[in-house]
Parts: structure tokens; C-alpha cells; sequence
């Protein structure tokens, strides 16, 4: 279960009845009109707000994050996307960020808005959550901490962020190469990199073991020795890639993976990053990028004897849309035009990932594993849709 629902399926109901209003004009920078839905618990008064931007439609995340969050005390705002509300055949990245903007900014002069914001987006984007804390939390892998979010960049103040370095020889390791020569892999948009399964609203969102996928020759690995003593990352990860490719315009991803002692890789966190010229990093007289690849944030624990590995490809299809090797923002010209890439470890040009890794506790509780009986009360999403997909009680 993520963080947010563990966080909210554990939150008691405040019963009573919902309430909300369908379809009010949101206006955006530009003048354009989208459609939102506000949905409200019984009593109506400022609260923290849930906004969701859907590319699904605002029925369907109403369904699913409406009354769930109403019920449980909080004011939900449910819009469409621009390319939903307005029958756009393509959805326009370029609006996204503004129109999320927009909507924040109408929100904020709204009587019942309180600082306190979730942003949930549709299968395509980002979670990004801000509120109040500490709280104490229950996380991927079984790692008990105190749990203050912050902004996505920030790091969390008990936790380090220690480099892990990429080696030629395929190796991660926390000390920065020396030498070697870049290794090689070919990305071909025809047959776009897939993705594992991973953080998404709808479908099954559970890690799974990445081996078939680290078998694809578009797809580079780096792996760490076993881990003599346990690691628990928690909060914000970053890498900078050196990478050099025959394309000016490509894509960079990167995926950190928890290999078990049997084998098995179970993928953690991932991002992607769109190079072209003058976004994604300055390119130096040989032709490569240093690319900052900004992943999922997480918190994770890696048990002892476990091995890190990192993934480096140039595809998340179909999460991600493929990128098509033109110059084209969107995957619509039907030009296909395959990437050459080369990615660089050497003495001068550092490829490293940087994680957040959790420092020894200073108050005398360490974290440990989650006693019986800790999850009594928190439910699945399975477990809790039919509560809320059952007509509500509110008027509308």
C-alpha cells in the first residue's frame, strides 16, 4: 500500500453525509474553461485538500478519491484535463503545469481551503503530497519512521544523501570511478523500452521482478555487492547521468531495483528525463550531457545481504510515451528514428545516483519492523471501493 493510503486508509470515517457540486467553471491562465468537481464532508468548513487532475474523465476519480476523502475529513477537488474536457485528440504536456497552477490559485482563494495540499494526477504524472507532521507512518519494506513530508527536493533531515557510483564493469559502488571506457545500447522507438509495473491509479501496482526486462539490450545494469548491514532510504532520489547519443533529442531513465539473495530484482523507484538542446544539461566538447534524472521519491528498506541495482534505458512504454527520436514533442509524426547511446564512467565524468539514506536514530527508537497487529484497521483499496462506489448521501 503507498505511503498516502496508508497514511488515509488508517483515518477513521467522520460519517454523516457528503456533499459536493458538479461541473464548476475553473477558468485557466489562458482563458480556458475545465470542468471541476468538489466534493466536501458534512461539515463544511476549511480542511485539507485532496486535488485530483484526471486524464481519465472526473466520474471515474470521483469514484475513486471523492467520497473516500470526503468521508474521512477532507475537501476533494476532481478537474479533467484539458485534452479530456475539450475532446483534444492528444494531451498538451506544455498546459499541464500551468493549468496545475491555475487551479491551485483558484483554490486558494476558495473559503474552505486551508495550506494543507495532496495533488494526485492521472496514470501519466507524479504524487506530490505536503502537510503537516510528524506522523508516524508505516513504509515500503517495513521501515518505521517518523515521517514529516516535505517538498519533493528537500531531503528529509534525519537522512544522508550518500552517492552510489556506476563503473564500467557494471558495477555500483560508493566510491567514484578511476577510469573506463562508456558502455553501449541502442534505444529503438519501434521497440520502445517496456516498463514494469509500478505507481499507478488504476491496474496493479505492485513491484515485480524486473529479470526479463534486465535481459533486453536496451536496458544497462549496475549492481552493488551484498549489503553487509541493512539500508533504509527514505525521502527524494536523484542521479546524474553522463550520456552521449547519436539523437540531439532523447530520453534518459534511470530505476533503482532491490535484488534478493535468490535473484530476484524488484524494481523500487524510477524516473525519466527528456534531453534536447538546452534541457536536460550542458553538453561539454565531446559531445555529452551530464542529464539530471529526478526518480520517485521513496522509502524503501534493504535488508542485509540484499544487492542495489540500477537501471539505465531510454524507454517507460507505455507509461511513459515513447520518445521517437524527432524533434516532435509528441509521438504523432509516425517518424520513427532510433538512438545510439553511450553512457559515460569514467574519472572526470561521474555517473552517479544519489539516495537518501536513513541516519541512525538519535532519540533511543530505532526502527524496526512492524509488531502484530500494527495494520489492524487499514484496508486495501479492493477491501474499501465498494463503500464509496455506492451512491452517496450528499446532494449534488
Amino acid at each position: 500500500m503507498s505511503l498516502t493510503r496508508r497514511r488515509t486508509a488508517s483515518a477513521p470515517a467522520r460519517g454523516g453525509d457528503t456533499g459536493g457540486r458538479r461541473g464548476i467553471p475553473v477558468p485557466m491562465a489562458d482563458g480556458t474553461i475545465l470542468p471541476t468537481d468538489h466534493y466536501h464532508p458534512s461539515r463544511h468548513g476549511p480542511a485539507p485538500t485532496v486535488l485530483v487532475r484526471s486524464p481519465v474523465g472526473r466520474i471515474p476519480m470521483g469514484l475513486i478519491y471523492g467520497q473516500y476523502f470526503a468521508h474521512r475529513g477532507f475537501h476533494v477537488i476532481v478537474q479533467e484535463t484539458r485534452d479530456v474536457a475539450h475532446g483534444y485528440s492528444v494531451q498538451d504536456p506544455a498546459s499541464e503545469r500551468e493549468d496545475g497552477l491555475s487551479t491551485v490559485a483558484w483554490m486558494r482563494n476558495q473559503p474552505w481551503f486551508r495550506r494543507h495540499l495532496r495533488h494526485v494526477r492521472g496514470r501519466r504524472h507524479r504524487l506530490r503530497a505536503m502537510g503537516p507532521g510528524p506522523r508516524r507512518a508505516r513504509v515500503q519494506g517495513h521501515v518505521h519512521a517518523d515521517l514529516r513530508l516535505l517538498p519533493r527536493r528537500r531531503r528529509l533531515p534525519w537522512t544522508s544523501a550518500r552517492p552510489w557510483y556506476l563503473h564500467a564493469d557494471g558495477s555500483l559502488r560508493s566510491a567514484p570511478p578511476t577510469h573506463g571506457e562508456p558502455r553501449r545500447y541502442r534505444y529503438d522507438p519501434a521497440d520502445p523500452t517496456p516498463v514494469p509495473r509500478g505507481p499507478v491509479i488504476f491496474g496493479d501496482s505492485r513491484p515485480e521482478d524486473c529479470r526479463p526486462l534486465e535481459k533486453r539490450a536496451d536496458v544497462l545494469t549496475y549492481t552493488s555487492d551484498p549489503l553487509p548491514a541493512p539500508m533504509e532510504l527514505i525521502g527524494p532520489v536523484t542521479a546524474d547521468i553522463h550520456l552521449r547519443s547519436s539523437r540531439t533529442h532523447t530520453d534518459c531513465g534511470v530505476r533503482i531495483c532491490d535484488v534478493h539473495p535468490d535473484g530476484t530484482s524488484m524494481n523500487v523507484c524510477e524516473g525519466i528525463r527528456r534531453v534536447s538542446p538546452g534541457a536536460g544539461g550542458l553538453r561539454d566538447a565531446d559531445r555529452v550531457t551530464k542529464v539530471s534524472v529526478e526518480l520517485w521519491p521513496t522509502a524503501h528498506r534493504f535488508p542485509a545481504g540484499h544487492r542495489l541495482r540500477v537501471h539505465l534505458c531510454s524507454g517507460g512504454h507505455p507509461r511513459v510515451a515513447r520518445h521517437t527520436g524527432s524533434t516532435a514533442l509528441l509521438d504523432t509524426s509516425g517518424i520513427l528514428l532510433a538512438a545510439e547511446q553511450e553512457i559515460f564512467h569514467d574519472a572526470t565524468r561521474h555517473s552517479v545516483i544519489h539516495l537518501p539514506v536513513s541516519l541512525p536514530p538519535t532519540d533511543g527508537v530505532p526502527s524496526r519492523p512492524g509488531a502484530p497487529g500494527e495494520d489492524e484497521g487499514e484496508t486495501e483499496p479492493g477491501e474499501w471501493a465498494p463503500d464509496f462506489l455506492r451512491p452517496g448521501p450528499g446532494t449534488w
